[in-house]
């Protein structure tokens, strides 16, 4: 394969792979079913008597504040993450169509060299669809 200017990848600061990295981890059915498992395991937890209870006054607020924390930084984690990812589907799309004119490019190319033997060599062409005669 031709390494071109529009295939070639610019490098991606430690921070962009970073929040890359993050969105395809958080950004999965997984990791929505294990947090949905540990939520549901600490209210089930608490709803059973007899055993000691981690978010008694004043502990509940903390942790709700905590998780509360986790969302918040979570949120514009994943926005930056799919901003990143774009990108590159971007220049994916960019370079597709790059691609595309260039075989227009060369197909109408080619078809004028055939029309211009046909001519010379005294031959009809057939147009798209059709058969010579």
């Amino acid at each position: 394969m031709v390494t071109t200017r529009m295939n070639r990848k610019p490098p991606m600061s430690l921070n962009d792979r970073i929040a890359a990295r993050m969105t395809m981890v958080i950004g999965t059915m997984g990791f929505f079913w294990l947090l949905s498992l540990l939520i549901l395991a600490w209210m089930v937890w608490n709803a059973l008597p007899g055993f000691p209870h981690v978010d008694t006054p004043p502990w509940y607020p903390v942790m709700l504040y905590a998780i509360n924390i986790f969302q918040g930084l979570m949120l514009p984690l994943l926005m930056v993450g799919q901003q990143v990812l774009s990108r590159g589907q971007e220049r994916r799309e960019l370079h597709e169509a790059h691609v595309i004119e260039r075989m227009d490019h060369i197909l109408r190319r080619i078809a004028a060299i055939e029309e211009a033997v046909a001519r010379r060599d005294g031959v009809e062409v057939a147009g798209p669809g059709e058969r010579a005669r």
